[in-house]
């Protein structure tokens, strides 16, 4: 068994507080590799006896639509370190730290839209995250309040930067469910005031709104930012 962290303390916290582990598989009479690809910084060995280990570095290959350079070697270097991370965690769907959650959220495709029209111009793996996460079951997109808001900002971000019809398309009856099932947490005055259940993200606040991590929101108030990104959904919605 492998187990991986970002720190050498999760590496080494066991196999069941371990931040990922995975199954050993053998290859011939003394060789075993690991049944997934792994983002790590740190790994431990168990069951086996090691004598010596290997990574094997995996990378996507992606086309890049953009590119940029000035006369700043900081700026040059800036940018093409950010793209390179987006285009790594350019997974099946976008995922959220190649080394560490390797998650779909979806704020993080809505935020990475932008910078992939930009600099890869990949339509499907905008699409494909937000059917993947967009469509309602029982809960927000996530388990979060404020990420189901991101999934109807993310349809308009589309548009905006590939012109996807056909993903509004299919998506059109999601959208009118979604945005009724909002409209029917509403007050008089417009404002949204979102039910944190046990489908929520365990980590969110009240409503199940999670801002980012670090971010208190107070029960007595009304955050600011939460009602922004709902006049931002709205404002997505009608376009």
């Amino acid at each position: 068994m492998l187990t991986v962290g970002e720190s050498a303390a999760e590496a080494l916290a066991g196999l069941e507080f371990a931040e990922c582990r995975t199954e050993l598989v053998q290859e011939g009479t003394s060789r075993w590799v690991s049944a997934n690809r792994l983002g790590l910084r740190y790994v431990r060995v168990s069951g086996v006896t090691a004598s010596r280990v290997h990574v094997r570095a995996s990378s996507r290959a992606f086309l890049r639509r953009g590119a940029f350079a000035c006369s700043d070697e900081q700026l040059t270097r800036m940018w093409t370190v950010a793209a390179t991370t987006l285009g790594t965690c350019m997974q099946t769907l976008i995922v959220d730290g190649i080394k560490r959650d390797r998650l779909p959220w979806m704020a993080d495709n809505a935020a990475a839209i932008g910078p992939n029209a930009y600099a890869f111009g990949d339509p499907r793996i905008t699409a494909d995250g937000i059917a993947a996460l967009f469509r309602p079951q029982n809960a927000f997109a996530n388990g979060i309040a404020d990420y189901t808001l991101w999934g109807i900002i993310a349809l308009a971000l589309d548009l905006e930067a590939f012109n996807d019809e056909a993903l509004l398309t299919a998506t059109a009856s999601d959208l009118i469910e979604v945005l009724s099932s909002l409209l029917a947490m509403t007050d008089t005055g417009g404002l949204l005031h979102t039910v944190k259940d046990d489908l929520s993200f365990p980590e969110s606040g009240p409503g199940a709104i999670f801002l980012d991590w670090g971010v208190e929101v107070d029960p007595l108030r009304t955050p600011t930012a939460f009602q922004a990104l709902w006049y931002w959904a709205l404002q997505s919605a009608i376009r």
